[in-house]
């Protein structure tokens, strides 16, 4: 855990002036992924997969309302409109093409959702974990082909820790 953290702050870079409050959401975010992967493999082995991909879906789901309309609600942010732009700027029609990717994204998630479900039923979080970091590797290849973004000696070291440590 310690090497995957050091990996994390060899990638980001973090200095004093750049810590915001918000920062702390995505490694809660990370904790609570981690404790519900030891808990569905202690707990639920048994379960029926679409269950357990249900159920968390409708809990992160439920979640992520709670948490927009806290946000909406009660505006921290709201001098800063930049940072959430999805929740405090104006809405707009999607045309038919987005409703299509929005399909297709529904149709990987769920494959994805039952696919975890399962192997956290049948391996180890430890093991599960060194191919959930494979993103790593995939956000670099894609920022690279899409984005043009080549990644700097930071960049590559801190993904090699933070899969390192993931396979380790």
């Amino acid at each position: 855990i310690l090497i995957g953290f050091v990996g994390v702050l060899v990638l980001l870079r973090p200095t004093s002036d750049d810590f915001d409050i918000l920062a702390l959401v995505p490694v809660l975010a990370r904790v609570l992924y981690a404790a519900a992967a030891v808990l569905m493999r202690r707990m639920c082995q048994h379960r029926p997969v679409a269950a357990l991909a249900l159920s968390i879906n409708v809990v992160i789901g439920l979640t992520g309302v709670a948490a927009s309309v806290g946000l909406v609600f009660c505006q921290p942010l709201k001098s800063r409109p930049d940072l959430l732009p999805f929740l405090y700027g104006t809405w707009t029609p999607m045309a038919w093409g987005d409703w299509l990717v929005m399909a297709t994204l529904a149709v990987f998630m769920l494959v994805i959702a039952l696919g975890l479900a399962r192997a956290y039923q049948v391996a180890s979080p430890g093991l599960i974990a060194a191919f959930d970091y494979s993103y790593l590797i995939f956000a670099a290849v894609f920022g690279l082909v899409i984005f043009d973004e080549v990644p700097d000696f930071f960049t590559v070291a801190g993904i090699v820790l933070i899969a390192g440590a993931g396979m380790w």
